[in-house]
């Protein structure tokens, strides 16, 4: 077996066993990155490890800077899994591109400690969303912060329908 790791990237890739398991990675690589050679979901995060670790579109090799980790939730760690961000079609290995409609204060759940803030952003500007935290103020997706985003965003705390 050869393992090559290349400087600068971090590309890991290995040689030589050709082996795959139930998700079509070499075990020796699986070996390297730490993934199990028995699940074909290691973190459990919905997303198989193949498609994590091929997220760059190479499963013979994984680099930690454009593929996804399988051995994490979240790869990011911008509290939204993998998972939910390759279904809302955001980058999981960005941070700062995600935000969960009604939730103000990024902490990845839509509460009332969100209103004072969107209640703020409707009393100084009003203004056309631009910005994550305005984005996510805009309940009812017309473009701009209202009293209707108001209205929609204390409906969905307290769940009325």
């Amino acid at each position: 077996m050869i393992i090559r790791i290349s400087p600068g990237n971090y590309n890991l890739t290995a040689t030589g066993i050709t082996t795959l398991d139930s998700d079509n990675l070499s075990d020796a690589l699986e070996l390297m990155i730490g993934s199990s050679r028995f699940s074909n979901d290691t973190d459990g995060d919905g997303v198989l490890d193949f498609d994590e670790v091929n997220y760059a579109g190479d499963a013979a090799s994984f680099n930690p800077a454009t593929d996804l980790n399988p051995l994490l939730v979240d790869t990011d760690g911008d509290v939204i899994d993998d998972a939910t961000e390759l279904l809302n079609g955001t980058n999981p290995l960005d941070p700062n591109d995600f935000f969960l409609l009604g939730d103000l204060n990024s902490d990845a759940q839509v509460t009332l400690a969100d209103y004072p803030q969107l209640q703020f952003v409707l009393e100084t500007n009003g203004a056309t969303p631009q910005t994550g935290d305005v984005q996510a103020g805009d309940m009812n997706q017309n473009n701009q912060i209202d009293t209707g985003d108001l209205v929609i965003h204390l409906r969905t705390v307290l769940e009325l329908n």
